[in-house]
């Protein structure tokens, strides 16, 4: 079997992947046609990119999120900004900026950095 491209993910709640439907939608209307959009279902907050891994690294890394997230409560977070890169007019990706209990998040961030560096993933570069 071949490697998977696989990253670490957060499903958003139902409500929010309808209102960022109903946003993609307006937006789609007043963009360029060349612009190629992420279906709602498939947008998600990413934790960790990990690359292209093989089908026997799933368990451990399974593991390692079972950990990293064991003592986490439900904390709560809010779609903030819209921003585009490079910029808004000419949009090569567009975000949704985030706001609420951030500091959870990032923690369970940092946690899962730490703990796939033992199984060999490489630390994010923080800017």
């Amino acid at each position: 079997m071949g490697r998977i491209r696989a990253f670490i993910a957060a499903e958003l709640p139902n409500g929010v992947t309808q209102a960022l439907a109903t946003f993609i939608g307006e937006l789609q209307a007043s963009m360029p046609s060349e612009v190629r959009w992420v279906r709602p279902e498939n947008i998600h907050l990413t934790l960790k990119f990990l690359g292209d891994i093989k089908p026997e690294s799933v368990q451990p890394l399974s593991e390692v999120m079972d950990r990293c997230v064991a003592s986490i409560t439900p904390f709560d977070l809010y779609i903030g900004e819209l921003g585009a890169f490079p910029a808004l007019n000419s949009p090569k990706a567009i975000w949704v900026g985030l706001s609420g209990q951030l500091h959870i998040l990032r923690d369970l961030q940092l946690s899962l950095d730490e703990q796939l560096v033992e199984l060999g993933y490489d630390k994010e570069i923080k800017y």
